[in-house]
């Protein structure tokens, strides 16, 4: 019997990230601190889908060039909280 053979997806080969650059992805108190908001509203904005963002287990991950786009979308007003 075969054993399985994992596949590794490097981020170069992952759309669904706008960058390849493993640096732009940040963690919740850091995409928190670009943004000036409390992680806790942020976290919130995420459950919400008013924010891009996306999971990897239990924790929120950002993208710095999505969040920043996002930003200037708005234009670069500070997130108000989840509605």
């Amino acid at each position: 019997m075969r054993k399985p053979v994992a596949s590794v997806i490097t981020i170069d080969q992952y759309d669904g990230l706008p960058s390849s650059d493993p640096s732009d992805v940040m963690l919740l108190p850091e995409a928190a601190a670009l943004l000036r908001c409390h992680p806790e509203t942020l976290k919130k904005m995420a459950k919400a889908k008013l924010v891009p963002a996306f999971r990897v287990g239990s924790g929120w991950r950002f993208s710095r060039m999505a969040l920043t786009k996002w930003t200037q979308e708005r234009g670069g007003n500070r997130p108000s909280g989840a509605a």
